[in-house]
């Protein structure tokens, strides 16, 4: 049976899969399975943590009886935007541009999320706000990519020479 729920979380994993074999590109996949790996422990854990302090509630999930929490948006939909947060992210721009990016991005994710509580029964937010689930956004999207360039160069892309993903 086809309900509004399932057929978000089918057109999710299809946009997830599409996006990163079309999107992106065959050099940095290597470096974006790192950031999509380690974003999913990130959003997984917090996503527990929510549900278990009754932050929020997942009254669709795929797993009914392993666990509250919604597998789709934690284990594809928001690695996969970490993954491009990390490969467009503008290293060689100017400080108000990286900090106008750091802001846009996790506004978009708050906005898909903000999308499909109020259109869908996956997410329901009990004491739970918007600015709150954009600052967990930024501070995970920071986090992943401070994660990236410390484990592929070690410290910044600019003291290596290189630009990283």
């Amino acid at each position: 049976m086809f309900t509004t729920d399932r057929v978000v979380l089918t057109v999710v994993w299809s946009l997830v899969v599409g996006s990163f074999l079309f999107l992106v590109p065959g050099s940095k996949r290597r470096e974006s399975l790192i950031v999509f790996f380690s974003c999913q422990m990130l959003t997984w854990s917090l996503s527990l943590l929510f549900v278990e302090f009754g932050l929020l509630t997942n009254p669709v999930r795929e797993f009914q009886e392993a666990t509250q929490t919604n597998f789709t948006f934690n284990y594809a939909f928001f690695p996969m935007i970490a993954v491009f947060y990390n490969l467009y992210f503008p290293e060689r721009a100017g400080r108000m541009l990286k900090l106008a990016y750091m802001a846009l991005v996790p506004m978009i994710a708050t906005v898909c999320t903000l999308l499909a509580e109020h259109y869908t029964n996956l997410i329901h937010y009990k004491h739970f706000h918007w600015y709150m689930n954009w600052f967990v956004f930024a501070a995970g999207f920071y986090a992943m990519r401070r994660y990236a360039i410390w484990f592929f160069y070690g410290s910044s892309p600019s003291r290596k020479g290189g630009k990283y993903l």
